[in-house]
């Protein structure tokens, strides 16, 4: 059975941790006591279908705690480019080589603009987006209701859109600044 749920759960488990902490963390290592805590803390469960909610849970907070152990900061260097890798606008992108470096910046920013989302809307995000979950099966995982889901969702890319359009527009000024004074052109 605790095979089943490590197998299961493991790329959720490695993304999540991925996102939250810096480029260079040893996830894998990391996941790996997440899995151990979940099953030491297994009896406190009291609703099994909420399991993927709790595991979230004590990967965000493992997360939390590796992140103060260690007095990082979550610049933008520090986050993995590549862990979107599979994405199929990543896979158009081994095409050419401009074409990946864009998508390699899109994934940077996205990931980046995730990472400064409260933890309700990051979990969201991830089990649709990255685990391909559906609402009623984040419902079921995070023993939400359905609504709750669908409303957090909502607000989750509502906020996602608005951290990415204030990085946009400050790379934009950027650029018009650089091209009325003539650098960089």
């Amino acid at each position: 059975a605790y095979r089943t749920l490590v197998e299961r759960y493991w790329k959720v488990v490695v993304v999540t941790l991925k996102t939250r902490l810096p480029a260079g963390t040893d996830t894998e290592g990391l996941a790996q006591e997440v899995f151990i805590r979940a099953f030491r803390s297994l009896e406190k469960l009291t609703n099994p279908k909420a399991f993927a909610g709790w595991l979230l849970r004590i990967t965000q907070n493992l997360a939390t705690d590796e992140l103060r152990k260690h007095l990082r900061s979550r610049s933008v260097e520090s986050y993995d480019p590549g862990i979107l890798e599979n994405h199929p606008a990543a896979k158009l992108a081994r095409d050419g080589i401009e074409a990946r470096v864009e998508i390699q910046d899109e994934v940077k920013k996205v990931m980046t603009a995730i990472a400064k989302l409260p933890e309700r809307y990051q979990a969201v995000l991830t089990l649709r987006y990255l685990k391909g979950l559906s609402n009623r099966e984040i419902a079921g995982h995070l023993a939400e209701p359905d609504g709750t889901i669908r409303n957090r969702l909502f607000r989750a890319l509502d906020k996602l859109r608005g951290l990415l359009k204030n990085t946009q527009a400050a790379s934009g000024n950027t650029e018009a600044r650089e091209s009325k004074t003539g650098n960089l052109q």
